[in-house]
């Protein structure tokens, strides 16, 4: 299997995400490959089967800018994953799911929080699984 893995942030030095670092280096021990795109990129040491991607938070860009290099990486690396996992950010399985679709990629859906809203409902409608705790 090759995964592409949609996250907030891949940096061990993050206060709340630090922990994904480990989470990306389980998952690469079980998978050929990884492909983790990031709304932001720091400091990280992951296995040769992962690759990074980021969306520029880090040095600053804007949310439409963002929004158009996820696109750009969704179409650019297809072939390079078979399903996808998304961890806590419905609006990242909104805006993939179209091109989700249209590629045949399955989408797990990862959420943990107390309020469920309207987007929330709306990205578990379009996974085809969800987990949280």
């Amino acid at each position: 299997m090759k995964l592409l893995i949609v996250c907030q942030a891949v940096d061990t030095n993050h206060s709340n995400l630090g922990f994904f670092v480990r989470w990306i280096e389980e998952f690469a021990k079980n998978v050929e490959s990884v492909t983790v795109i990031a709304n932001e990129v720091g400091e990280y040491a992951l296995p040769k089967n992962v690759s990074v991607h980021s969306l520029g938070k880090e040095k600053g860009a804007r949310r439409l800018s963002r929004y158009i290099r996820f696109y750009t990486l969704l179409s650019d690396l297809r072939s390079e994953y078979s399903h996808v996992f998304v961890h806590m950010n419905p609006e990242f399985v909104i805006a993939g799911s179209p091109l989700w679709r249209i590629y045949g990629k399955r989408v797990v859906f990862w959420y943990v929080h107390g309020t469920v809203s309207p987007r929330l409902k709306l990205a578990l409608a379009l996974s085809n699984g969800a987990c949280t705790t």
